[in-house]
């Protein structure tokens, strides 16, 4: 299996960093291609333009690198996600990330007289690894406060291509966990 590690979390000494040491670690044991995708330091350019038609008009950074990591997407059968959870939300960064890559004529295509769209990422699929701060009530109880990450990653984003998420992995409390705590859950990642 081609695994494809996508990271969103500019800091490397962070807890998202050492999850996806943890998997590229277990990905390599059980004989995996691992390719490693660091949003922060691609250097994609930022959603600035009109549409991915102006990016194949003005042939500038956004093109060349929507098409690298079309390239990464269509050759790996599998993508892990890691990212802190910001303010109940996925990283800006992340949601740029499906904005410009997750696009219609490479993810998906809309057919006339039509209502849905037909998805173009099949025999894809995708684990997501997330934490936040807070406590997990905010989470877990989603008709309490309308926060639910992988429903939203699930159904919105990459079902909406046919990526079936076939694992999610949330840690909630994150600062209140102590070293022990940590080191068990990077354990349960490099043993799943």
């Amino acid at each position: 299996m081609k695994t494809l590690v996508i990271i969103a979390n500019p800091s490397k000494s962070s807890f998202t960093h050492a999850l996806a040491d943890a998997y590229k670690g277990w990905a390599e044991k059980r004989w995996d291609k691992v390719e490693l995708l660091d949003l922060y330091d691609f250097g994609q350019d930022i959603l600035s333009y009109e549409s991915t038609q102006e990016l194949k008009k003005w042939k500038c950074n956004g093109w060349e690198k929507m098409k690298q990591i079309h390239e990464m997407l269509s050759w790996n059968d599998e993508y892990a996600f890691f990212f802190p959870v910001w303010w109940g939300n996925i990283p800006a960064i992340l949601k740029n990330f499906f904005d410009v890559n997750f696009s219609a004529g490479f993810a998906f295509n809309f057919v006339e007289w039509k209502s849905l769209p037909e998805k173009l990422l099949t025999d894809k699929t995708a684990k997501i690894y997330y934490h936040s701060d807070a406590p997990s009530f905010l989470y877990k109880i989603p008709f309490f406060t309308g926060i639910n990450i992988k429903k939203y990653l699930s159904k919105a984003i990459l079902g909406f291509c046919w990526v079936k998420v076939v694992w999610g992995m949330c840690i909630w409390w994150l600062h209140g966990k102590t070293d022990e705590q940590r080191r068990s859950i990077l354990q349960q990642v490099s043993e799943k």
